[in-house]
């Protein structure tokens, strides 16, 4: 994700300058379109799905965070 958002930003904001509280909209400005990329960036990597209502809720980094380790904690259970 820090790659990602490193990308979204540019000069804006050094990544080692989040913080899990740092909200994506607010603090980060990121928009829609971002946010999306994001989604998708998430996605693609940690090979996961997201639903609509999940990403919806991604506030701040840390909601990024719990839900990436939320959704490999759930495929490591569902693996045989």
């Amino acid at each position: 994700m820090h790659q990602s958002l490193q990308r979204l930003r540019g000069r804006r904001v050094a990544v080692d300058q989040f913080t899990e509280e740092a909200r994506l909209s607010e603090e980060l400005s990121l928009d829609s379109l971002d946010l999306l990329e994001i989604r998708f960036d998430i996605e693609e990597k940690w090979k996961v799905e997201l639903e609509d209502k999940e990403a919806a809720a991604l506030v701040t980094v840390k909601d990024v965070i719990d839900l990436i380790q939320s959704k490999m904690s759930t495929n490591l259970d569902e693996k045989p």
